[in-house]
């Protein structure tokens, strides 16, 4: 009997743990997938009846929550301005669901959700059209306040003495300003829109800078930032994110795409990552603080000569400091603040060996370093600064500021082939064509035409001097077997075998290619368009023939004029003589520099 007691009491305790768990589940489901249903409006009174009748789970859904009569109780006179206050039900936890809730209160009021300790706080397809406060509200346990698909027409805030524990915005709208103005641990906004109309900007005092997503001064453990886009409707008093005098421990920022980043006195204890920036206009970055071994925020996300410091002027908005204007120059206090900040994220890249970073962010250094020196020049002209001045803007051309070793072997070649061009218009005795050696080819060409020789015999003719040189060779040498040791008669044999060889081999091809075997005035009509046609082609690669030995050799010259400034007496005469000098000098210049930026390079990778 035990036993059967027994084994039912366990079939029971099985049963009810099933259906606990299947009841869990159709919770967590019903709490992810919200579905949406026809809207009851509602009065704020109403609305807090219905929180006053639930118990720690308090579920508000598919709802228009709008100001009617009798609302009154629950404004709050703030001597400028009244605002709707709903305050905690209870002194312990509870959990608030808001699903599918519409806030229609009006642009110009607010409604505050004050002294609330959530255990959990969601929103689901929530959207307001006015200012929505969550004052001195605290969190419990380890589930994160979820904001889902939410729009919010006015500000959403968040004040507070005790720091929050984390939140997520995701989906979200804001078509005003998101502000925290309370501490918390751990904060992420992924695939949110803000977006300033002009409605909503005209209550905006233009003579301020307005953030639309604000962390100044707060305390926070991880700030995670991911897909954003920001709006502003060209308004200039509008820009994209505040964290200035924060404490941040983390901050990752991925594909933000916006207006400004306002980074002063921010102080980031662990990390910093970031990539797929898109800043427009400006990034704040005095007195910013980060731990350089652990930032990995590379240069084109930051780079564009967007760094700047924000200047508060008293009254009015803060200027936007880049070094830019003659003006901005004429302040050196500023500038080398600025300077400072530059030169502080360039050291980050070389603590974490960024060599493209390092090189690209000192590009930019140099560039706005030129333009003071510029700035200076034309303030107190000299010519050590005109010659610094200039000096740096042949660096940035030839070499990147000694950054670039490829673009500067590019440019060298470019230099080298402009001097070949120049070589190549004007009489080398390395290859002897000049006017005088087209002249000479034009009337062998025309005695072809004119009389019945060959182009065997014209070609005979040409190397004449050199035929009897080897016949010779052939005659007093090689046949001399008595005077003329065998061994050194050995060595003529070859001499004159190529020598032989390569004349027999022309004189085959141009008996090949006779196309005459006469005289040009003896010829038919259809033989004589056959034989202009050939002659045409011939010339044409004979004339492209001479002009790739003419490149060929001045390409040579030019090169031995640029790395070695010349060898001895040069084969140019005239102008063409002086070319080969300053081309040395350059050659010289430009190579040095190369070496330097070469070895710049390579000490950087050690």
């Amino acid at each position: 009997m035990t036993k059967v007691l027994l084994k039912v009491l366990l079939l029971l305790l099985l049963i009810s743990l099933q259906t606990a768990a299947i009841k869990a589940q159709e919770f967590e489901e019903e709490e992810e997938e919200v579905v949406e249903a026809a809207a009851t409006e509602i009065s704020v009174h109403n609305l807090v009846t219905l929180i006053n009748q639930m118990d720690s789970d308090i579920f508000v859904q598919d709802v228009i929550i709008t100001s009617q009569p009798g609302d009154e109780r629950f404004l709050v006179d703030k001597l400028f301005y009244k605002e709707y206050v709903i305050e905690a039900p209870y002194d312990q936890a509870v959990s608030l669901y808001l699903y599918n809730v519409q806030f229609k209160l009006g642009k110009n009021q607010k409604l505050v959700f004050k002294d609330w300790n959530f255990l959990r706080l969601n929103g689901i397809n929530l959207s307001s059209n006015n200012d929505l406060v969550f004052e001195n509200c605290t969190t419990e346990g380890s589930y994160p306040v979820r904001f889902e698909n939410c729009s919010f027409g006015g500000i959403v805030e968040l004040a507070g003495e005790e720091a929050l524990g984390s939140l997520q915005f995701s989906g979200s709208h804001f078509s005003n300003k998101l502000d925290f103005k309370q501490d918390a641990e751990f904060v992420k906004l992924v695939n949110c829109y803000f977006e300033v109309d002009r409605i909503t900007s005209a209550s905006l005092d233009e003579e301020q800078f307005h953030p639309q997503l604000d962390f100044s001064a707060q305390s926070i453990g991880e700030i995670d930032l991911r897909e954003l886009t920001f709006t502003h409707d060209s308004f200039d008093f509008v820009y994209s994110i505040d964290l200035s005098a924060s404490e941040i421990g983390k901050l990752s920022l991925f594909n933000i795409n916006g207006k400004g980043l306002n980074f002063t006195d921010l102080n980031i204890d662990k990390s910093l990552l970031g990539d797929s920036l898109l800043i427009s206009e400006f990034i704040a970055v005095q007195n910013f603080d980060f731990p350089a071994e652990n930032t990995n925020l590379p240069w084109y996300n930051i780079g564009g000569e967007k760094l700047s410091l924000l200047l508060e002027k008293g009254s009015g908005k803060p200027e936007i400091y880049q070094a830019k204007t003659t003006q901005q120059f004429g302040s050196t206090l500023h500038y080398n603040e600025l300077m400072s900040c530059y030169n502080k994220i360039n050291g980050m890249y070389q603590a974490r060996a960024d060599r493209q970073s390092i090189n690209e962010s000192y590009i930019e250094i140099k560039d706005i370093e030129t333009r003071y020196q510029k700035f200076k020049y034309e303030l107190e002209p000299s010519l050590n600064l005109f010659i610094g001045y200039n000096l740096n803007r042949f660096l940035s051309f030839f070499s990147d500021y000694a950054t670039n070793p490829a673009k500067s072997l590019q440019i060298s070649l470019y230099t080298i082939l402009i001097f070949a061009f120049f070589y190549m218009i004007s009489y080398s005795e390395w290859d002897g064509i000049n006017f005088n050696y087209f002249v000479r080819q034009y009337m062998l060409l025309s005695e072809y035409f004119m009389t019945e020789k060959s182009l065997k015999d014209l070609y005979s003719n040409d190397i004449e001097e050199e035929r009897e040189k080897f016949e010779a060779i052939k005659t007093h040498y090689l046949k001399n077997h008595s005077e003329i040791p065998l061994l050194v008669r050995g060595l003529g044999f070859p001499l004159y075998f190529f020598w032989n060889a390569r004349q027999q081999l022309i004189w085959l091809v141009y008996s090949k290619i006779e196309l005459m075997h006469g005289q040009w005035n003896q010829l038919s009509s259809s033989r004589k368009t056959l034989v202009g046609t050939l002659t045409a082609l011939s010339l044409l690669i004979y004339f492209a023939f001479v002009l790739l030995i003419k490149f060929i050799n001045s390409f040579m010259l030019s090169l031995n004029m640029f790395l070695a400034m010349g060898f001895g007496k040069t084969p140019e005469n005239r102008a063409p003589m002086y070319l080969t000098v300053i081309e040395g000098l350059i050659g010289w210049l430009m190579l040095t520099i190369f070496t330097i930026t070469l070895l710049s390079q390579l000490l950087q990778a050690w």
